[in-house]
């Protein structure tokens, strides 16, 4: 048996790439005991499992926060041998575990943390690989005995084999993610009045017979209503000024005497259609205060008004001040104009809407393609290619032009459509340019993703959140730069990076 040491760090020794490989060499048997499961994760690995006929084993833990119905039905299209454990509970199940056993070896992959993105591509992480020769009797054994440890508490209570029936149990029994139980609704006044009467009702319940009551749903409970008019509030009410009370404005009229002018101004009824029914209610107060509305400096200005009584038992109608509905709408813009030739400041309403400018992208014509790069694979077929999601060549099919140009072919019994291409390279960082003229795009059958090919990029290193600029500079010539975080134009080029894509953080953008 052979032991070794990876550390994953800066995009390198990645446990992404270690899976990667060893499902590419088509292992007989596969089992990945994860403790925490997380959804963008298993879409990583999911990627090399479409079309593999090995037989897969899942031992997972599932928990409120990560584990999505989603996630458990995709692993049931996989394998019927899928078995899973509630962390919800105090005690959790700790695993990172992968392994895969071909016909002459078997290797182990013994990692830390869990299985995420961040997880298995981008954390600081040591992980160990064994590797047993199934060739040696003592290796062979060994091997034997790893795995019937690894599976004997599969058989225990602690331990469930997942079906549909029981996906939607947990669902219901809210033991994994669901948005149902995070809709949250604003309360009204009265609806929080009624909790709190309920809560005391629980209360005295709960103190009368000693044991405890289910959780109490206000939503769907009976709000008792609260008669507010025997009680006494004191409220201060804000002094309202005319100007919010009555407008005026000019009406566009032929040049006209100072005198006909005057004449001329007019109540404009399209500032408020409840006007009216403001102003009669400011005049139904000025047995109040009539000096509220009356400039100070008016001759309609009374001193003797002044001299208010106000009666301290009376009461207002809280009730229908809290749960009324404003019946007025302004949206009006108002411009206030000074006429110089009259002692009024009018105001002039204009009706204004706000218009937003969105330049529309055509897709069909889409010449440049930028976007964020994965960490760079090391190891396998994967160190000469970029990825690209098949959703985005469904969204500009004519930058790729895969689907009508390509030309369906078979290589090691996996069928690829495919189609020849001229690239040119830049590696920004080294300065340097390379042309490439026998590269391809390509898509193997069942994979989520398509590929720029080409022997060129084995030599060329990135990071992962380094940015591809893919310019197509005809039907079938291609220009790539790839350019590092540390550059000075990265930051023009992300700032393009606009659009995310799925089940990751990276970005990417379109021209």
């Amino acid at each position: 048996m052979q032991v070794s040491l990876k550390i994953q760090k800066d995009g390198l020794n990645a446990i992404v790439n270690a899976v990667g490989q060893s499902i590419e060499e088509s292992p007989k048997k596969i089992y990945i005991y994860a403790g925490i499961l997380k959804e963008a994760g298993f879409n990583i690995i999911e990627e090399y499992l479409i079309d593999l006929k090995s037989q897969i084993t899942f031992v997972i833990g599932i928990d409120k926060k990560n584990t999505t119905k989603n996630l458990l039905d995709s692993m049931l299209k996989y394998t019927k041998d899928v078995y899973v454990y509630n962390n919800n509970q105090v005690v959790e199940m700790d695993s990172n575990i992968y392994v895969f056993e071909y016909s002459k070896k078997a290797t182990v992959i013994l990692a830390s943390g869990n299985l995420s993105e961040g997880g298995i591509r981008e954390n600081f992480s040591y992980y160990t690989m064994l590797e047993f020769d199934l060739n040696n009797q003592l290796d062979k054994d060994e091997y034997k005995k790893y795995i019937k440890a690894l599976g004997s508490e599969l058989e225990s209570d602690k331990f469930v084999k997942l079906n549909k029936e029981y996906i939607e149990k947990l669902v219901s029994n809210k033991e994994i993610f669901s948005t149902k139980q995070y809709v949250h609704t604003v309360k009204s006044i009265s609806e929080l009045l009624g909790k709190n009467k309920l809560e005391e009702e629980k209360t005295t319940k709960k103190e009368n017979d000693g044991g405890s009551l289910d959780d109490v749903y206000y939503g769907s409970a009976v709000i008792p209503r609260v008669n507010l008019e025997e009680e006494k509030f004191d409220i201060e009410i804000p002094e309202i000024s005319i100007d919010e009370v009555i407008k005026i404005t000019e009406v566009e009229k032929p040049k006209t005497s100072r005198k006909k002018q005057e004449e001329e101004i007019v109540y404009d009824d399209s500032i408020n259609e409840n006007i009216d029914n403001e102003y009669s209610q400011a005049e139904a107060m000025k047995d109040n205060n009539k000096n509220d509305y009356i400039d100070k400096d008016s001759e309609m200005y009374d001193p003797e008004l002044e001299k208010i009584d106000f009666d301290e038992s009376s009461t207002l109608d809280i009730e229908n001040l809290l749960f009324s509905k404003a019946d007025v709408k302004l949206n009006k813009s108002r411009t206030k104009i000074i006429d110089k030739n009259s002692d009024l400041n009018v105001e002039k309403v204009e009706d204004k809407e706000e218009k937003l400018k969105i330049k529309k992208i055509d897709l069909s014509n889409v010449s440049n393609f930028i976007m964020e790069l994965e960490a760079k694979a090391l190891k396998g077929q994967e160190t000469t290619i970029i990825k690209i999601p098949n959703y985005i060549q469904e969204t500009i099919p004519n930058f790729f032009e895969l689907i009508d140009k390509g030309k369906n072919i078979e290589i090691n019994g996996q069928k690829i459509k495919q189609r020849d291409i001229e690239i040119e390279i830049v590696d920004v960082k080294n300065n340097s340019k390379y042309v490439d003229r026998k590269a391809k795009i390509s898509h193997k059958k069942g994979q989520s993703f398509i590929y720029f090919e080409s022997e060129i990029l084995k030599d060329i290193l990135f990071n992962a959140s380094d940015i591809a600029r893919i310019i197509k500079l005809s039907s079938n010539i291609y220009h790539i730069e790839i350019i590092p975080q540390d550059m000075q134009e990265y930051k023009l080029w992300s700032k393009l990076c606009n659009q995310k894509f799925k089940s990751t953080t990276r970005k990417y953008g379109v021209m």
